[in-house]
């Protein structure tokens, strides 16, 4: 990855709190910066657009507790050609790749810890989240559906009650 060199005055509040953080994460200012404008560029300029809100992780989980298992997949099969029409704005194209890339930037917007492997010609990639069984299989038929609709092929999407696992061949 090129780069290049830029200079901004910051608020030297905002500096001192950037600092900080670095070395509460353990890694160089410069590293932040860049993740947070990484962050910024790739999701969150573009989160408004979508009509995207930020939600408090109990109200979610309270919504879907409510909800029937057949209510969350009808909700979840309702969501997809939304999440396939943002997909094309944030990504220009309605791929798999867009689709897996606007996947990982979500799962990292959100603090979902998430793990990628590759091998033998398969992706694999599990998720873990704290939203409950129901948030699981939401995203479960989220997941599977898209996968099945852009590459025409029975999907392999597993959850348990916190974490989902998807697989798929290169």
């Amino acid at each position: 990855m090129k780069t290049e060199v830029g200079s901004f005055r910051l608020n030297k509040e905002i500096l001192a709190k950037l600092k900080k953080e670095a070395e509460n994460e353990n890694i160089s200012l410069n590293s932040l910066v860049n993740k947070i404008l990484d962050t910024h560029v790739s999701w969150h300029s573009s989160a408004k657009k979508l009509g995207l809100i930020p939600i408090s992780p109990n109200v979610l989980t309270d919504l879907f507790k409510n909800l029937s298992e057949a209510e969350v997949k009808k909700l979840a099969k309702k969501q997809v050609p939304s999440i396939s029409e943002n997909v094309l704005l944030l990504r220009h194209e309605d791929t798999l790749e867009a689709f897996l890339d606007a996947a990982k930037d979500y799962f990292t917007v959100c603090g979902f810890p998430f793990s990628i492997q590759e091998k033998n010609g398969t992706i694999k990639i599990t998720l873990r989240h704290a939203l409950g069984k129901k948030y699981s299989l939401y995203l479960e038929e989220i997941i599977r559906e898209r996968i099945e609709q852009l590459t025409k092929e029975r999907a392999s999407v597993t959850s348990t009650t916190n974490t989902i696992t998807f697989s798929l061949k290169q």
